[in-house]
C-alpha cells in the first residue's frame, strides 16, 4: 500500500508547494469519495511543477477522477489523448470505452472496446469488475456504474470470479 491520504495532507499542510504530495493524494481521494478534492490536488500539482517527471501520471489520474465524477466528456478527451500517447497501455482504453458508452457515444465506445481487446486480449467486463479498489460504499456504487459502461461498450462479459 502506498502513502496514506493523511500523510500526504500533512505534507501539504507543512509545504503547500509540495507538488508530489499534491499529486500522490489526488487519485487516492477518489477511493474515499473525495474526487472533487482530488481534481483540485492534481490541478495544484500540475500548476506547481509543470515540468515534473510525474506530470504524465498526474494527467493520467485526472481522467479517472473526471470519470468518477461522471464528467464523461472531460474524461473522454483526457482518455483519448492518453490512448494516442500510450497506444500499448490498456487503462486509457478501459476508461475511454466506459466513459464513451456512459456519455451515449456508442460508436466511439465500441471502437475503444475493440482497441482494448487488441491491446489486452481476453480483457472482459469481469476482469475489471473483479478488481477490489476500495471499501468505500460511495466509490463502489460509482464503480458499478463504470462496469455497466463497459458492458454497454460491448466488452465481452467473461466469467465472474469466485473466491
Amino acid at each position: 500500500m502506498g502513502p496514506s491520504i493523511t500523510d500526504e495532507e500533512t505534507a501539504i499542510a507543512l509545504d503547500p508547494n509540495n507538488a508530489r504530495a499534491q499529486g500522490l493524494t489526488g487519485l487516492a481521494k477518489m477511493f474515499v469519495s473525495r474526487s472533487e478534492d482530488g481534481v483540485a490536488d492534481i490541478e495544484a500539482a500540475l500548476r506547481l511543477s509543470p515540468r515534473d517527471p510525474h506530470v504524465p501520471w498526474w494527467q493520467f489520474d485526472m481522467r479517472a477522477l473526471q470519470a468518477d465524477l461522471a464528467h464523461y466528456e472531460q474524461a473522454i478527451t483526457l482518455c483519448s489523448k492518453a490512448a494516442e500517447g500510450l497506444p500499448h497501455v490498456f487503462l486509457p482504453l478501459v476508461f475511454l470505452a466506459a466513459a464513451s458508452a456512459l456519455a451515449g457515444h456508442d460508436k466511439e465506445a465500441k471502437d475503444a472496446a475493440a482497441q482494448l481487446q487488441k491491446v489486452y486480449p481476453g480483457f472482459t467486463v469481469q476482469t475489471w469488475a473483479g478488481i477490489h479498489w476500495s471499501d468505500d460504499p460511495g466509490f463502489n456504487a460509482r464503480y458499478q456504474r463504470f462496469v455497466e459502461g463497459l458492458r454497454k461498450a460491448g466488452l465481452p462479459e467473461g466469467e465472474k470470479k469466485t473466491d
